[in-house]
């Protein structure tokens, strides 16, 4: 029909089958089974427009990874059958207000864009305590206020701007730099968006790293550490950042593209 796709298919990728079902205009419209590979096994249920609206995906153990309803709500599972998270999608993606689980637990309950946490959001740690309720844009905070283990303060314009923190890095030590160790980057206060306080920094002279003060408003810190990526690579140093969120703000996504 007008040289688009109508009507019953298959597709394949890589010689495998990876979908049968209808098609209406060129899009996946209707009845169909999806199927990949990883961690995502097999999706049946309904499409509209190419996006699954209602159906359930499974893993290749044929554990229940998420199921989708008509009215936009979705639910996503970890390994264990344990609720991951459970708000409103469009077009597989998460749009609208929803909640994320850690074991079980809430974690995160707030507003999301395009997959995103973009709009109002209430955070709590392991023991169901509020450490953090604000705005986030695109992912990130924005503005609020936090009382978490390593920031107590206020945010504004998606940076620390009031309060005390702890800040640290992982970087590369021993020979042929292959071990990890952390140190503490920073200690001390935020003041109107400026650092005051203490860090470790690394020493040129003695190879090592020592506690340096740092004060943003006085411009009082490392000489070399606007360069320390570049000066680091010059001393066949690397580093691996590790401030700011931790890696499970960002909720794994099982559909596929």
């Amino acid at each position: 029909m007008n040289g688009k796709r109508s009507g019953k298919g298959k597709e394949y990728k890589y010689g495998f089958l990876s979908f049968e079902g209808t098609y209406l205009n060129g899009k996946r419209n209707g009845k169909g089974k999806e199927y990949g590979t990883y961690q995502f096994s097999k999706f049946e249920g309904e499409f509209l427009n190419g996006y699954k609206i209602e159906g359930k995906g499974y893993d290749c153990k044929d554990r229940l990874l998420f199921e989708l309803e008509k009215n936009g709500i979705g639910k996503e599972y970890d390994y264990d059958g344990k609720l991951k998270f459970e708000g409103e999608y469009i077009n597989e993606k998460k749009n609208g207000k929803g909640k994320c689980y850690r074991n079980g637990k809430l974690e995160i309950e707030g507003e999301y864009k395009g997959d995103q946490l973009n709009g109002k959001v209430k955070k709590y740690d392991e023991k169901g305590k509020l450490v953090f309720e604000g705005e986030f844009k695109n992912g990130d905070k924005w503005s609020g206020k936090e009382n978490g283990k390593d920031f107590q303060g206020e945010y504004l314009n998606g940076k620390r701007w009031n309060g005390k923190a702890r800040e640290y890095k992982d970087v590369f030590v021993g020979p042929g730099c292959t071990d990890f160790h952390k140190i503490l980057a920073f200690e001390g206060e935020y003041i109107n968006g400026k650092k005051k306080g203490k860090g470790e920094i690394y020493d040129y002279k003695s190879k090592k790293y020592v506690i340096k003060e740092i004060d943003e408003e006085n411009d009082i810190k490392n000489e070399d550490e606007d360069n320390y990526s570049e000066d680091i690579n010059e001393n066949d140093e690397n580093e691996k950042d590790e401030i700011g969120e931790n890696s499970h703000d960002e909720i794994d996504k099982f559909f596929l593209s």
